[in-house]
């Protein structure tokens, strides 16, 4: 069990998440696992998945999660007129809003004899409660490292995030 409170905005009370959860692990041999959860939060139940093989030069693992956030938000407010402010009448005012996020992951890592790629594809999903908004954000991350000698290596990485409905979709 877990307990965390999270204050949204001065003008709400305090978001009490009690969570409670419950899972399995299952090996049935030395290449594979699977663990499955279930529980609750403050926005309902909650699940959760990870299964993972290893094969002889490689291991594939896919995952699925879903957790509460918190983000701060910030609005430019007209507050009236003052001569000693830059932004005459013009106030920031910061609040926060918890979001519950649903996350799906794929990881492949390949391993060689002086090398290794890792290529990872995550899909996140994130439901705010004070606003209105929903949002899908993709990423694809690329790793690649190559042994030249005990004492160097060259790594190259990569990472793209997306927001939008699909990965492919314009800014």
């Amino acid at each position: 069990t877990d307990r965390n409170r999270i204050q949204q905005t001065e003008d709400t009370p305090w978001v009490d998440d009690a969570r409670y959860s419950v899972g399995i692990l299952w090996v049935p041999n030395s290449r594979a696992s699977l663990s499955l959860s279930a529980g609750e939060r403050v926005y309902g139940e909650t699940y959760g998945f990870d299964f993972a093989y290893r094969f002889r030069n490689s291991t594939v693992n896919l995952n699925y999660s879903e957790d509460l956030g918190k983000t701060s938000l910030v609005d430019l407010v007209y507050g009236g007129e003052d001569e000693f402010t830059p932004l005459a009448g013009f106030l920031f005012r910061v609040y926060n809003d918890i979001y519950i996020q649903r996350r799906w992951g794929l990881n492949v890592i390949i391993v060689g004899r002086r090398n290794n790629l890792t290529l990872m594809l995550v899909q996140d999903e994130r439901t705010y409660q004070l606003t209105p908004i929903s949002e899908t954000e993709y990423t694809l991350s690329f790793k690649w490292a190559l042994e030249l000698s005990r004492l160097s290596k060259i790594t190259l990485t990569t990472n793209n995030k997306r927001l939008g409905e699909e990965f492919s979709d314009p800014i």
